[in-house]
């Protein structure tokens, strides 16, 4: 049926594929079981996934980290439980995914006393 979609080529695709430190091994379903290659395929954030973490109620309790993961990552089913040693890997690959691999830093500067913007590169990161 997706064949015949004409719009199939207007759909969200993946922008970055990542291993999981973990490997899937402390989830209840292994997500990486439904991957055949191994990697989790990350999609970039949409229009409502950006409007969701500038939301200051859903981002006190967790619930637009989740949401964004949920849609980001379609490949974990309970974003909940997610262990900690990939919960850093995924939100990078989504920043990654969304705004591309440089990310401009305001670092204070020891030998001149002041803040200076500098760049770091994502797939140094991990």
């Amino acid at each position: 049926m997706a064949e015949n979609n004409i719009l199939s080529k207007y759909q969200r695709q993946p922008k970055i594929y990542i291993k999981l430190p973990s490997e899937g091994r402390f989830y209840k379903k292994n997500p990486m079981e439904n991957s055949g290659s191994g990697e989790l395929p990350i999609y970039s954030m949409t229009a409502k996934d950006e409007i969701t973490m500038r939301t200051p109620d859903s981002l006190m309790n967790g619930e637009s980290t989740a949401s964004v993961i949920k849609s980001c990552c379609p490949l974990i089913e309970d974003p909940w439980e997610i262990p900690s040693i990939d919960l850093d890997a995924i939100l990078i690959a989504i920043r990654i995914a969304t705004y591309g691999e440089k990310m401009t830093l305001d670092v204070k500067r020891n030998h001149c006393h002041g803040l200076g913007p500098t760049s770091a590169v994502g797939q140094h990161l991990w």
